[in-house]
């Protein structure tokens, strides 16, 4: 508007003010004693419509219900603007559409908000609600990701605790012995000695290191 101004030689404002009372019919726009509080359109109400909270500005949330017609691109899609998220209020301002009109309505689709629920229910009678599948995703997402950190969490507060148990314990264990082929009825003898040969039940650990059995081990 400025550069419109500038190029015909006259003030920013003054162009401005006559485009709002005198080129742009606002003065004589039928919906400008309401226009702060709602805005509807029922001539654009087909039998898919989409409703969603939008934040403009400055906190403000406005209540959108548009249609789903992809071939106007945008074009008479909005079917009402509401000021507020409100059940209450967006249910008031949907009765001031014919009855008739919101009957046509078979879909909507939504979030998962109750406010939303509550006011599609009373307001589209003929209507099914339908949960954004986007919605639907994120909330299996943060249930999963919610189990995963308590599963993280029970696991490391057993690694500690069994951590704990062994630090407690008086005996050195050897971390590079590890155990192999054990017949099942030596599997809790106690094996305190030292071992000099090797061979006699398998590769259980290096010649000269001390070994100690599980049941040295209290849980």
């Amino acid at each position: 508007m400025s550069n419109i101004a500038s190029y015909y030689n006259v003030k920013s404002k003054t162009l401005q003010r006559h485009y709002k009372y005198k080129v742009s019919g606002f003065q004589q726009w039928p919906q400008k004693s309401h226009a702060g509080d709602y805005l509807i359109y029922p001539e654009n109400i087909t039998e898919n419509l989409s409703i969603d909270e939008v934040n403009l500005s400055k906190g403000e949330l406005y209540t959108f219900i548009t249609n789903k017609n992809t071939g106007i691109k945008n074009k008479g899609s909005v079917v009402a603007v509401i000021n507020g998220t409100d059940s209450k209020t967006i249910q008031e301002v949907l009765e001031k559409i014919h009855l008739s009109k919101r009957n046509e309505v078979k879909e909507v689709s939504m979030d998962m908000a109750r406010n939303m629920s509550s006011a599609v229910k009373n307001s589209f009678l003929n209507s099914k609600m339908v949960i954004d599948r986007f919605h639907v995703v994120r909330l299996v997402l943060d249930a999963m990701q919610h189990i995963r950190v308590n599963l993280r969490w029970a696991a490391l507060k057993e690694e500690n605790w069994l951590l704990n148990k062994l630090k407690r314990t008086n005996r050195n264990i050897c971390r590079r012995s590890y155990l192999m082929e054990i017949h099942q009825e030596n599997y809790w003898q106690e094996a305190s000695i030292y071992y000099t040969n090797s061979r006699k039940i398998g590769r259980l650990h290096k010649p000269g290191e001390r070994l100690y059995s599980l049941k040295d081990i209290h849980y």
